[in-house]
């Protein structure tokens, strides 16, 4: 999708602010000529954004044409473009966001991770930042599958960036944004292609996780969050917000009681969410099985997920039980960093190894057989 008047509005967009471009357009005079009148060469201009979205299968909207998402036509300061890269299913369905800090623990990780995993089973989209932390561990969790069986199934989950697409910051979230969208997910910003993140962003971006989601959960937060401010913003469209309780030792755990304080649903289970959903249960050929078994290693982790693959398999046997670190791991496996990094990360989420020293060690591990006595 590509239309000449989204494609002007996005260049107007790369050096003034909404604001200014809404004044622009208060004569009446549509984005092209506007965009006329400014700029010498809009034509080459033109041409050269239509390649490039071409060239890297990304779809433009503007404001109220047909494929820009319904929800966000109804909050108060809606993106005037929006970039999209993916598979655009992913907004047909319900969705929850799930958001909070970059220096997540590891409890909270993996609390994130669980509930996307659960509600991606369901057919729900899962929507967050790709930021460090509760973001990434929800994308992971979205885009991984517990069953096996059923990897071939589209785990739907949709990040919105504060940069522009082809600009994914941080840089070592590329390999799980690539993963996003193997898995049938979708990307979605409103600045321009190739434009860094800047710290006004971030700010903008929330209001448009929380304008694509039908609920929004927090995930650990500090007093000063970001996330406090996407519940915020959630409250301000008219959209449900819950939060999970933590430990009152913990600074992440401040800013999610103080939303309980003020109101907000308390999650202690995927199911809470659900409710928020309308959804009265889980139908039962939804519900992900509780603990799966790799049947080549016959382990299971504390969490009961099976290794996502050989790869991944491969790789904890180069660990074995001594901290090892990337290098090693790239040397004895033949893989590079990147790939070595995403691989970690995923068994890190799924509780088969651990960050130690300067490396990774393995996690204790049940057997299985000794697990079904």
């Amino acid at each position: 999708m590509f239309s000449d008047n989204a494609a002007a509005l996005a260049i107007l967009l790369k050096s003034r602010t909404r604001a200014s471009v809404r004044r622009l357009l208060r004569d009446g005079d549509g984005p092209e000529a506007v965009l006329a009148r400014h700029h010498r060469d809009w034509r080459s201009e033109l041409a050269d954004l239509k390649t490039q979205t071409r060239a890297s299968g990304v779809a433009l909207y503007a404001y109220g044409e047909d494929g820009f998402p319904e929800r966000l036509l109804h909050i108060p300061d809606a993106p005037m473009v929006l970039f999209c890269q993916g598979d655009q299913t992913a907004l047909e369905q319900p969705s929850v966001a799930i958001v909070g800090a970059r220096r997540a623990s590891r409890l909270g990780c993996e609390t994130a991770a669980m509930l996307a995993k659960t509600l991606c089973a369901a057919r729900v989209s899962v929507i967050s930042g790709l930021a460090l932390g509760i973001d990434s561990a929800a994308h992971c969790g979205a885009i991984e599958t517990a069953d096996s069986q059923r990897s071939g199934e589209l785990r739907q989950s949709i990040a919105v960036l504060g940069s522009g697409l082809g600009r994914i910051q941080p840089v070592s979230n590329l390999p799980l944004a690539d993963r996003l969208i193997v898995a049938g997910g979708l990307l979605v910003s409103e600045y321009p292609l190739g434009m860094s993140a800047r710290p006004q962003h971030f700010p903008e971006r929330n209001r448009l996780i929380s304008g694509l989601a039908d609920v929004v959960v927090v995930v650990e937060a500090g007093e000063r969050s970001g996330s406090l401010i996407t519940a915020r913003l959630a409250l301000e469209q008219g959209r449900e917000v819950l939060a999970v309780p933590g430990a009152i030792s913990q600074p992440n755990s401040r800013g999610v009681h103080r939303l309980l304080k003020q109101g907000a649903g308390l999650v202690d289970c995927a199911q809470d969410v659900f409710d928020a959903l309308g959804n009265s249960r889980l139908q039962p050929d939804e519900q992900p099985e509780s603990a799966s078994t790799d049947s080549e290693s016959g382990l299971i982790s504390p969490e009961g997920v099976a290794t996502p693959d050989e790869d991944a398999r491969r790789l904890l046997a180069e660990m074995r039980d001594l901290t090892t670190s990337i290098d090693e791991l790239c040397r004895r496996c033949g893989e590079s960093p990147a790939r070595v990094t995403a691989l970690l990360a995923r068994l890190e989420l799924d509780g088969f190894v651990a960050r130690s020293g300067g490396g990774y060690i393995r996690r204790p591990f049940v057997n299985s057989s000794r697990n079904r006595r």
